[in-house]
């Protein structure tokens, strides 16, 4: 097993840390978006139900794509758990690059996941400005 530095495994909390305060934050201001909206279109006529519906669509894929990185992640730290966890483990270089090979995959596709939503969140915050602008 490959040692790590105290720095290293410094940076690799850090970066942990931040994709978890990232997601939080992203689940945070689309669960929020979604109430509001939907408050409003209940108790507002001049509400467009349209618009509403939009919002709380794009809202409810990101909550669902930042669950995703949440429940993938959490299966590749038991995963890797499992292998770790095992006093006898011995993998072979083959198992071993797989390993290292669905780590990469999992980040990457983690990322673009990420990165959706966070276009989404633009796209969301461009309708409330339109939204505004539009009834001034």
């Amino acid at each position: 097993m490959t040692e790590i530095s105290p720095v290293e495994k410094y940076f690799a909390e850090k970066t942990s840390d931040a994709n978890y305060s990232l997601w939080n934050a992203l689940l945070t201001i689309n669960g929020i978006f979604i109430s509001v909206f939907s408050l409003l279109s209940a108790f507002s006529a001049k509400f467009n139900i349209a618009f509403t519906s939009i919002f709380v669509s794009f809202s409810s894929i990101s909550m669902l794509l930042i669950l995703w990185n949440y429940i993938s992640t959490k299966s590749h730290y038991i995963e890797v758990g499992k292998i770790l966890g095992n006093p006898n483990y011995e993998l072979s270089e083959s198992k071993r690059k797989a390993n290292v090979d669905r780590s990469i995959r999992i980040h990457k596709y983690n990322f673009y996941r990420e990165n959706i939503v966070v276009v989404f969140l633009l796209i969301e915050i461009g309708l409330i400005v339109f939204s505004f602008a539009r009834k001034l």
